[in-house]
């Protein structure tokens, strides 16, 4: 399971856990792959851009991750808050995102991945 670093602000990695899921093919919700309280997870896959300041208490490291997106296509971050602060950030790779069907946006703990692809 996901190491907590709600109380030190720190990136936690969340590759194995989403990998494993995308391994199964089993639907599961997305606050199984953490064991932290949040209400939403951003994505922020490549090249996006995002206004961090609509978060309280955004670390530095979190908004390098963030500015980072523009030289990096290999790496989506996922920044996740609770009442509108931050909780924590995790850098996993592209592919990974993409392949659970999780693209640009906000998703809350009960939405269910891999996402399915509407044509």
């Amino acid at each position: 399971m996901a190491l907590c670093c709600c109380q030190n602000h720190r990136p936690i990695n969340l590759e194995e856990e989403l990998a494993d899921v995308l391994a199964s093919g089993e639907k599961t919700e997305l606050k199984a792959i953490t064991d932290f309280e949040w209400d939403k997870m951003i994505v922020l896959e490549p090249y996006a851009t995002f206004d961090s300041s609509s978060i309280k208490s955004i670390p530095d490291e979190a908004k390098s991750s963030i500015r980072s997106l523009d030289l990096f296509d290999s790496w989506s971050v996922l920044l996740f808050t609770l009442n509108d602060e931050y909780v924590a950030h995790s850098e996993v790779k592209a592919s990974t995102t993409d392949n659970l069907g999780l693209r640009n946006g906000t998703y809350t703990p009960e939405m269910v991945i891999p996402i399915e692809k509407t044509e």
